[in-house]
């Protein structure tokens, strides 16, 4: 029968991954020798014992490194919402003082983390907004893929539960009866590769249909939030045929905003914002992991670009940037 494994002991989650590891070898040992021993000894209650204890002893170990990056990865993941990005974040938060409904321009390189500034604006800007409905489309395309804007309605359709062929109407008329329950986050990923000046139909026959008929609505919608994120992954969004609202300059706006409000471009990181947010973030961090001549190496070799920072800080953690992207995937 099987046997659930033992519970880690939290002073064990304090050993370096290092130590784990030579513990997991050295029971690994153990264990290669009580299987010899058995052959010589076949039967023996003695050697069957040690043989399960060296098992259980590697199992239990394996469990601590598990927890122990768990923990890490989650303590990073923290930290990483800290880092950077504070121009777009400012932006968004003034945005959202004064307005429920909005849609945002998120641009950036290829590897500037799009999706993470997402994540971060909606985590930091709506702490309580833990579980909205949120869509993400075209966030499978390839590079190379092109879509127009029919393609594009019917993965938003399948998104939210309709068949892709539905009309733009009842698209519109299902993301307003999601909207009377709880907020709408709608994630069009990509849109560098949807065919040049198709974008703008996202505003014109979707956005703009669905702001008419909230405003004509005797405050039937006014308990959530509506979100619309517009990403460029490839700093193309010019091309798009869409006027950009530049809210940043002008931060007065009282009366609802209708256009698409342009985030500044992601950079990449500066070697001192690097080295402030780690002096910042160090009390929280696993001090025995990484000092902050190891920050000054990374910012060296990836020259601040986001990704490639984030990853190499997650690896010197001993974490996977790929694990938080999807943990950031599912918000």
């Amino acid at each position: 029968m099987h046997q659930s494994s033992p519970e880690v002991n939290e002073a064990d989650v304090e050993l370096t991954f290092e130590t784990i590891d030579i513990l997991i070898i050295e029971w690994s040992d153990k264990l290669g020798f009580y299987f010899e021993e058995e052959v010589k000894n076949p039967g023996s209650f003695e050697i069957r014992s040690n043989i399960k204890q060296c098992r259980d002893k590697i199992q239990y170990y394996k469990n601590v490194k598990i927890q122990k990056q768990l923990s890490i990865s989650n303590i990073l993941q923290t930290a990483l919402l800290e880092l950077n990005y504070n121009e777009q974040e400012n932006i968004f938060k003034d945005f959202w003082n004064k307005h429920k409904i909005g849609s945002f321009l998120i641009q950036g390189g290829k590897r500037s983390c799009q999706k993470w500034l997402i994540y971060q604006l909606i985590k930091k800007t709506f702490p309580g907004l833990y579980t909205p409905y949120k869509y993400s489309v075209n966030d499978t395309l390839t590079s190379r893929e092109k879509i127009d804007f029919e393609n594009l309605t019917g993965k938003l359709a399948k998104r939210i539960g309709l068949n892709e062929n539905t009309s733009i109407q009842e698209i519109i008329e299902r993301i307003l009866k999601l909207l009377k329950n709880d907020s709408v986050v709608v994630v069009f990923d990509n849109l560098d590769n949807v065919y040049e000046e198709e974008q703008k139909k996202i505003i014109e026959r979707i956005w703009n249909p669905l702001l008419e008929m909230i405003n004509s609505s005797e405050n039937e919608y006014d308990k959530f939030y509506l979100l619309f994120f517009l990403v460029d992954n490839k700093r193309s969004a010019s091309t798009w045929g869409i006027d950009f609202i530049e809210y940043w300059k002008n931060r007065h706006f009282i009366e609802p905003v209708t256009g698409v409000v342009e985030l500044p471009i992601i950079t990449n990181f500066q070697e001192q914002t690097l080295r402030n947010w780690f002096e910042i973030q160090r009390e929280n961090l696993p001090k025995w992991v990484c000092h902050q001549s190891d920050i000054d190496k990374i910012w060296e070799d990836t020259e601040g670009v986001p990704k490639d920072t984030m990853s190499d800080i997650c690896a010197k953690y001993k974490c996977n940037w790929s694990d938080i992207e999807i943990l950031i995937a599912a918000l």
